[in-house]
């Protein structure tokens, strides 16, 4: 509801303006047609901040059934997903195999779909995006409490601006920003989102920079012992 009454406006903000843009746009001085791109603006990045709202809600009440995800295809399945962005960026992402893992698939997606992203949007001007992503098995003194022993760590690393080391764990507080909306875009909420998800999954998440670059590194546990090859 409270998504529904938030949004309806916005979206009713938006529809106006873009009239305004487009029928009206001959009487418009340039000081008009300023002030209504600034609306606009706003209003998108309000509607982005609600929906990221939204996902950090549904993930502390999420009941999706757990069963085997595949990540690779989540990662080629993202990776289309943001095909523009990587031709834009000249991109390159690196993929290793990552064993199947059992969780909620929509969650799993949402994880990987944000720290990609990440990694493509946070680089630095004219040096093309390199993001690799690693896996290895992972053995922990104590097995996770769900789990059988028998965990993966899988690592999501870029060539980008990164973070002072010091920032490494404030970066998944909530509406958490190291640098300014006008230079990149973003709520807030997705390192948050990221975090959350993990732990959801009875894994953990952590991040590592010296401020040139980014690593991601995840420990996901699977809840049941499977004869993978590969």
């Amino acid at each position: 509801m409270a998504s529904h009454d938030l949004q309806e406006p916005l979206r009713k903000i938006r529809i106006f303006t873009s009239r305004l843009i487009t029928e009206q746009n001959h009487q418009l001085s340039d000081t008009g047609r300023a002030y209504l791109s600034k609306i606009d603006q706003s209003a998108a990045r309000m509607t982005k901040l609600i929906e990221g709202i939204l996902h950090y809600s549904s993930a502390s009440t999420a009941t999706e059934p757990f069963e085997m995800v595949d990540l690779n295809s989540i990662v080629e399945n993202i990776r289309i997903d943001l095909e523009l962005l990587i031709e834009q960026k000249k991109a390159n992402i690196h993929a290793e195999w990552i064993p199947p893992i059992e969780g909620a698939p929509t969650l799993l997606n949402q994880l990987f779909y944000n720290l990609i992203n990440n990694a493509l949007k946070f680089s630095r001007e004219g040096v093309p995006p390199e993001v690799s992503i690693t896996c290895k098995k992972f053995f922990p003194p104590k097995p996770f409490p769900t789990g059988t022993g028998t965990e993966y760590e899988i690592t999501i690393s870029d060539n980008g601006i990164g973070f002072e080391p010091q920032y490494a764990e404030h970066i998944f507080n909530t509406f958490s920003r190291l640098h300014s909306k006008d230079k990149f875009e973003g709520t807030g909420l997705g390192l948050a989102l990221c975090l959350k998800i993990v732990q959801y999954h009875n894994g953990k998440l952590w991040a590592e920079s010296n401020g040139i670059g980014a690593t991601f590194k995840m420990i996901l546990p699977q809840q049941q012992d499977q004869n993978i090859s590969h």
